[in-house]
């Protein structure tokens, strides 16, 4: 059942990744087709942007260099009157013949009242006298030739080249050349698109279409201005250009062959998912089959491990299955040398500090004692041989090496004679010792309780000369409890929260809760050690549980 789950599993995490793939594939492939498409579009467009741009430098600087040469030459000699209209005519034609195109220049000359002397195509035409005089008198002819454009009365679009005609640092006149919009690009590119080049004000000078031409004087329309935008037809996408100062290009090309592109992506996409969706069953449905067998394989062979540590795996299957085996047995023979090696660390360890502890307790011990020992010595000799041989006692059974455990009724028989000690040091000072018969052969840490009562009168006596102790020992139902309990004025909060924290480590006082705690969990380690203060009184607290003994 849980191979049968496994499969099915594995299965649907196939076929979804597939299904992510091929989504991720499907949107590459019409990403990369919109992007390809847009990027032909682009080239297109900047080409043909390229190519006005040359062909309208080059007309315009042919038309600047003839309105400067004429202008010093021809046109200053005839508004000068020294030529006559045949001969300016016979000038103007040759101009003409020199041009490396069929555009046709119109040719109007202006004496410096700005009186029309010449027109090449002799034209009534008021609105373009009138433009012209608005240009010469709205701008500085200082700086060179002046370009506008001009929309005739006949519905012709064309471009002003305008120059002063100077002699002498003097201006006598003005020259013009109006070039037709409509000879300005004769042959297109052939790649569908179209062009409009205008003024600042939308004013058009030529344009391969009539389209985006609005209003009367056949303005450009201000939507194509934009990057992308849209009429009726359809959708275009442009690029803007200056040409210079005060003429723009726009060029644009409709995408028609947009929707043939969405569904061309569609068709090519529905095939490949088609066949990737086959091919990702057929795989799933192998690899399911396969990895369920070898993942049902490893499983079984866990199940060995664990009943036998000894036990490795055995698989030759020449794949990557056969590599994971490989490496989960490495990995249990190292796991089985680290724990070995732990193992044996550990014993070493626990040894070393037990007898680190155990060893902690005996200069305090003794230098407490001889202390008692040398006020004794003073004023009953018969005292002091008492305590020397109870001291004896004590330090044979402390530094004895044979037993690093004892019972409590051992231990207590100890303590005991180390407590009559006290007592004959000071008057005032009253013991108690209570111990259940049920507990006197629990093994403890030998002089376990003994560091504990030495704290106690330690920090007692500064308090208070009428110090009492209660050690009690009892038992209850998994349990045995071991209580110090005296009456030296009790500890404070901060000093309780270190004592009882997990943290809690030697640093110059209370070394003797110290050692006993360490020295209880090493034996015990789950025992429960806790110190606790009420008012006067203070009590440390042990609760051990036998079962829970360590190694």
């Amino acid at each position: 059942m849980k191979t049968f789950k496994f499969k099915d599993r594995l299965r649907k995490e196939i076929m979804v990744s597939s299904l992510i793939t091929i989504s991720l594939a499907s949107l590459v492939i019409f990403g990369g087709l919109i992007v390809y498409y847009y990027y032909s579009i682009n080239r297109e467009i900047s080409e043909e942007s390229e190519r006005i741009t040359n062909q309208y430098i080059s007309i315009t600087k042919y038309l600047d260099e003839n309105l400067e040469m004429y202008s010093e030459t021809i046109f200053a000699r005839y508004v000068d009157g020294k030529l006559t209209d045949r001969d300016l005519y016979e000038e103007y034609y040759h101009f003409l013949s020199r041009k490396e195109r069929n555009i046709r220049i119109r040719l109007l000359l202006l004496d410096k009242n700005k009186n029309l002397l010449f027109d090449s195509e002799k034209k009534e035409d008021i609105r373009l006298i009138y433009f012209l005089h608005t240009i010469i008198e709205n701008n500085s002819l200082e700086k060179g030739v002046i370009r506008r454009t001009f929309f005739t009365p006949q519905r012709e679009h064309t471009l002003l080249s305008l120059k002063e005609i100077k002699q002498d640092s003097h201006t006598i006149g003005y020259a013009a050349f109006l070039m037709n919009g409509n000879d300005f690009l004769q042959n297109s590119s052939g790649n569908g698109t179209q062009y409009i080049i205008y003024d600042n004000y939308n004013n058009v000078f030529s344009s391969s279409s009539l389209q985006f031409l609005k209003g009367t004087l056949e303005k450009i329309s201000s939507e194509v201005t934009k990057r992308n935008f849209k009429d009726e037809e359809g959708n275009y996408y442009s690029k803007q250009s200056i040409l210079e100062s005060n003429m723009n290009l726009i060029v644009y090309k409709k995408l028609e062959s947009l929707n043939i592109l969405w569904r061309f992506s569609f068709f090519i996409i529905a095939i490949l998912v088609f066949f990737l969706l086959l091919f990702s069953r057929y795989s799933s449905k192998k690899i399911a089959h396969n990895n369920s067998q070898y993942v049902e394989f490893i499983s079984n062979e866990m199940k060995k491990v664990i009943n036998n540590k000894n036990y490795r795996f055995k698989v030759e299957s020449n794949d990557e299955f056969q590599f994971l085996s490989e490496n989960i047995n490495q990995m249990l023979d190292e796991l089985e040398e680290l724990n070995q090696n732990n193992l044996s660390l550990i014993k070493e360890n626990v040894i070393s500090e037990r007898k680190m502890l155990e060893a902690q307790f005996n200069p305090h011990f003794l230098y407490n004692t001889l202390e008692t020992i040398r006020v004794a010595s003073y004023y009953d000799t018969e005292l002091a041989n008492k305590l020397i041989l109870n001291l004896n006692t004590i330090l044979r059974y402390s530094i004895s090496k044979l037993n690093e455990v004892a019972t409590i009724k051992t231990d207590m028989i100890y303590i005991e004679n180390y407590l009559e000690i006290c007592k004959e040091r000071f008057e005032r000072f009253a013991y108690e010792i209570i111990v259940d018969e049920q507990t006197e052969e629990f093994l403890i840490p030998k002089l376990l309780i003994l560091p504990i009562v030495e704290n106690s009168m330690k920090y007692g006596f500064r308090e208070r000369k009428d110090l009492q102790l209660l050690i009690k020992v009892v038992r209850d139902e998994e349990s045995v409890i071991i209580k110090v309990i005296d009456n030296g004025g009790g500890i404070d909060d901060s000093t309780l929260v270190k004592v009882n924290s997990n943290a809690f480590k030697k640093n110059g006082n209370h070394h003797g809760l110290y050692n006993a705690k360490r020295r209880l969990l090493l034996m015990y380690p789950n025992s429960y050690f806790v110190v606790e203060s009420a008012g006067k009184h203070t009590t440390v607290m042990m609760k051990i549980r036998e079962c829970e003994k360590s190694v």
